[in-house]
């Protein structure tokens, strides 16, 4: 009977456990593509645009657009560092 008790808290706290790891993790992937894929991206967009894309109302339209935008960025970056990395292995 106390085994069976024990059983059960200790599947109740892995459940909340899972549940509090989701949740963070969410919150760290939101922050992640909201905060700095979004910002590099902007900043991205206004060099090569001259600081005509985007303004206004298209920031909020199109900012599934600028994040993705950043990520290629990142991804650009990174393969560039890779490839630099790996032309200069003896």
């Amino acid at each position: 009977m106390h085994s069976l008790i024990a059983d059960h808290v200790i599947a109740a706290l892995r459940a909340i456990a899972r549940a509090i790891l989701s949740v963070l993790y969410f919150l760290f992937v939101h922050v992640v593509i909201s905060v700095v894929l979004y910002g590099i991206g902007l900043g991205t967009l206004l060099m090569l645009t001259l600081g005509r894309y985007p303004r206004g109302r298209f920031r909020q339209a199109h900012s599934e657009r600028i994040s993705a935008c950043g990520a290629l960025v990142v991804l650009l970056v990174w393969c560039g560092i890779a490839l630099y990395n790996n032309a200069h292995v003896a």
